[in-house]
Parts: structure tokens; C-alpha cells; sequence
């Protein structure tokens, strides 16, 4: 059987997108109100050192612009996952994946802004704003980068190159989930299915060694016709990986605790 297609699967085994946005014009409407409100972001970068109330006010304020960015990410992405050979919702994601970026650009003021508060002045805004409480761990994770922060134009640099820099990693996934085409193997009740991601995950585990075997063998038969593409992307996202951990002075990208990424897992096992 081949895989089918969205139209020919039941509903009640499909996700729910309505659930964030009832259709597309409701996500062009919160795609286009994340990106003014990502331009509003800029102005709290001299506010957040001013007092306590002013650096939790701000902190809330980016998180919340966050969480909205995140719901047009995911909708994006998952509206893609459906059909990745799909032009309408892969430009969803090149968009949405261009405002992240432009997101991580315009706040990257905040990591050094933070470190640039004496330790002592920060101890006093904690005390004078109770509800700071809220991001202890957050500040926490923030001073102990305090070695590896670049000063905030130099940030905004990196964020900027984010978008480019992730190429290799948007290439692979188009390659995977739409250019290449599995061959079928025989699933534990004796069914010929077409392979995917999705249903090798599932025979992978099965208890039946020959099951196991065939999966990995159709799967990987596959891969290897696309070796050399597949080991271009992968020095792509090495580079970039390497690129960003030296700039932020680690010893390597294993150091970086940024670029611990489940791309990274899925190529671990290539």
C-alpha cells in the first residue's frame, strides 16, 4: 500500500490545526501582528537595566511576543509536515523560519544588557520586584554565559546570519520528507506498506528481527542513493554549528549549549 495522501486519510487520525488558527487568513493576521510587535521589542533595550519593575515588565513582554511566534511557527511547520512538496506552506515556513531570525536579531540586545547590570544592582532589583521570582532560572542560565556573550551589536550579527546559516538544515528536511521516495517492506502482519519516517519508527522496534532488518535495509538503501547530497547538508550545519560556538569563544560546538539540536541527534545515527 502506498502512503496516502491528506485527502485520503480519516479525519479522526489527522491533527487538529484548527485548534491555533481556524484557517490561513487567521495566521497571515497573527503572522503579520508577531512581526510589528517583534519591531515594537527594540525599545526595551535601554528600559530593562532601569529598575526591577523595568527589566520584569520587558522580560514579559518578550517572552509574550515569544509564546505568539511560536503558534505561527508551529502552524506553519505542521501545515507543511502534511505535504512537504506543498509551495503554498513551504513558503509559510521560509517566512515564518525569517521572522524567528528576525526575532533572535532584535532581542539580542537582552543576554548582555542583563550581564551589563552589576551583580549587586541586579541582587537589589530581585529584592525590590518580587514577581523577578518568575525568571529566576532564566537569569540564572543568562550569568552563566556571562564567558561566552558577545556585546549586543555583535549578537544582532550573529542572530541576523541565522537564517542563512540554517540552510543546509531546511535543505535536508525538504530532501527527506518530500524528494525522496522509500521502497515498500512487509510490516509484522505481513502487509506491504510503503515506507516513511513515521512507519520506520514503528518497525524499527518491533520484536520481530526480520522486520527490523528489512526496515533499516529499505530505509538506508534510500539514503545511501542520496549520500553525497545528505553529507553536504551535514558539513553545512557542522559549519554553522562550528561557526557559531567559535564566535561565542567554546572550545567546540560540543561546548555550545545552543546547538544541541534533535537535527543533531537525527544525524548522529546517518
Amino acid at each position: 500500500m502506498a502512503i496516502p495522501k491528506r485527502n485520503e486519510v480519516p479525519e479522526e487520525l489527522t491533527w487538529d490545526l484548527t485548534r491555533i488558527f481556524k484557517n490561513d487568513q487567521d495566521w497571515e493576521n497573527a503572522y503579520e501582528n508577531v512581526k510589528n510587535d517583534i519591531d515594537d521589542l527594540a525599545s526595551l533595550k535601554e528600559k530593562l537595566v532601569k529598575s526591577g519593575k523595568d527589566l520584569y515588565e520587558s522580560l514579559t513582554e518578550i517572552l509574550a511576543v515569544k509564546r505568539r511566534l511560536e503558534n505561527v511557527y508551529v502552524y506553519a511547520t505542521m501545515s507543511s509536515d502534511v505535504d512537504t512538496s506543498d509551495s503554498h506552506y513551504l513558503g509559510y515556513v521560509a517566512r515564518v523560519q525569517s521572522l524567528a531570525s528576525q526575532f533572535e536579531a532584535t532581542t539580542a540586545f537582552l543576554n548582555p544588557q542583563i550581564l551589563s547590570i552589576p551583580e549587586d544592582k541586579l541582587t537589589k532589583f530581585q529584592a525590590e520586584e518580587p514577581r523577578l521570582s518568575e525568571y529566576k532560572h532564566l537569569i540564572e542560565q543568562i550569568t552563566r554565559k556571562r564567558p561566552h556573550t558577545l556585546p549586543a551589536e555583535e549578537e544582532k550579527l550573529v542572530a541576523d546570519a541565522g537564517d542563512a546559516m540554517s540552510s543546509s538544515e531546511s535543505t535536508f528536511n525538504v530532501l527527506t520528507n518530500s524528494d525522496m521516495e522509500y521502497g515498500y517492506v512487509q510490516d509484522e502482519d505481513g502487509q506491504m506498506e510503503q515506507l516513511s519516517d513515521g512507519l520506520y519508527s514503528i518497525l524499527i522496534q518491533s520484536q520481530n528481527r526480520q522486520v527490523r532488518k528489512n526496515a533499516f535495509d529499505v530505509m538506508y538503501a534510500t539514503y545511501g542513493q542520496f549520500k553525497n547530497s545528505l553529507a553536504s547538508t551535514l558539513s553545512g550545519v557542522v559549519k554553522a554549528h562550528n561557526y557559531n560556538a567559535r564566535v561565542h569563544k567554546y572550545d567546540s560546538a560540543v561546548m555550545h549549549p545552543w546547538l544541541i539540536t534533535a537535527f543533531q541527534a537525527l544525524y548522529t545515527i546517518l
